[in-house]
């Protein structure tokens, strides 16, 4: 996560539901609501997102402090990736992860 931000919470409850992650800038000026995803997703979770942002923007941030969010995915379908466009303050990105196992002697 971006050094300028600080973490509010992780599963970070709602009365509309759970917020994967909510960070707020240092300078109090910009709210980041992430949603992460296992495997494919479709554009059904822009709704999901939306619906954070605005609740976040209701009930957390002050006059003047923006919302944004991210999606983040392992894999996504063009329906994403078209929906995602039309909203300004939501970006989408994907992970992949790495690891090696290596024996340890005894």
């Amino acid at each position: 996560m971006n050094e300028e931000k600080i973490l509010v919470g992780q599963q970070y409850v709602t009365p509309i539901g759970r917020i994967d992650i909510l960070a707020k800038d240092k300078k109090g000026k910009e709210w980041l609501v992430i949603e992460l995803k296992k495997g494919k997703n479709s554009d059904q979770v822009v709704g999901q997102i939306l619906r954070y942002i605005t609740w976040v923007k209701e009930n957390e941030a002050s006059d003047g402090e923006l919302v944004k969010g991210i999606i983040i995915t392992r894999e996504h379908d063009e329906k994403l990736k078209y929906a995602v466009r039309a909203v300004a303050d939501v970006d989408l990105m994907t992970y992949s992860v790495n690891f090696t196992l290596r024996k340890v002697e005894k």
